[in-house]
């Protein structure tokens, strides 16, 4: 079912063994997820499609669907930005399925390149991250916080999370209060794939290493299952190993 994991893929990471070992310290690797079911989002697609006013052509919402899903077979139709930006006016209750596309799309250099370079895209990152928050559903938060951690692999994306970086931390603030645990594990990816960049880049921003260390310790404070606990204490040491 939508919500506790339904047609949505698991995260690409690390396999953690119970036994801490530093062969863990410092992460080099990002955590995505790029895996899932897409018939299955397809299908939702277009059922709430033709439950909603204004509603996507479905000759186009096919060829959208097939080019983010297949990129290296498909390319994007015409006006494709114009349907990802009616997908986004769907109400809040049929969001799960647009929001799971748009953690697809960063496997679409096209589609990816739009929402970096310009003001429509800005508009679209946005609307993205208005579902992160803590009025939003579980499923909503945690598909949103799987858009953000795919774009940290692609230098031009990340970019795009520093340039949001003050909306993108407020917007995941309590998270670590989110009741589903794959929602939370999206939570603790994004957290690790900020740790790894300011390990990586070396240039991170002193009060940014600040806010992820809050995060991660007010997270650890509230968290009970022991593979999340885990994963959150090796982004920690990630981020102590070059704090200063």
């Amino acid at each position: 079912p939508l919500g506790t994991g339904g047609y949505h893929g698991k995260a690409k990471k690390q396999t953690y063994s119970p036994q801490f070992s530093s062969q863990f310290i410092p992460l080099r690797e990002y955590v995505v997820f790029d895996s899932g079911k897409p018939n299955e989002m397809k299908k939702k697609l277009f059922e709430f499609n033709n439950q909603v006013d204004g509603p996507v052509d479905e000759n186009l919402l096919e060829q959208l669907t097939e080019a983010i899903c297949n990129p290296t077979t498909h390319s994007l139709p015409p006006n494709y930005s114009q349907a990802l930006l009616s997908l986004l006016s769907w109400p809040s209750d049929k969001m799960v399925p647009v929001l799971d596309l748009f953690r697809f799309i960063v496997r679409h250099k096209d589609a990816l390149n739009l929402i970096i370079d310009n003001e429509e895209g800005n508009l679209l990152f946005s609307q993205i991250l208005s579902f992160s928050g803590k009025n939003n559903t579980d499923p909503q938060r945690m598909l949103t916080m799987r858009f953000l951690a795919n774009l940290f692999p692609s230098v031009q994306s990340r970019h795009l999370i520093y340039k949001h970086m003050a909306i993108v931390l407020s917007s995941i603030e309590g998270s670590n209060l989110l009741n589903s645990s794959p929602a939370r594990v999206a939570f603790a990816s994004l957290l690790q794939n900020f740790c790894v960049e300011s390990t990586i880049l070396q240039k991170a921003p002193f009060d940014l290493k600040v806010t992820l260390l809050q995060q991660i310790i007010t997270f650890l404070l509230s968290e009970k299952d022991e593979s999340i606990i885990f994963q959150i204490s090796v982004a920690l040491g990630t981020l102590v190993c070059n704090f200063f």
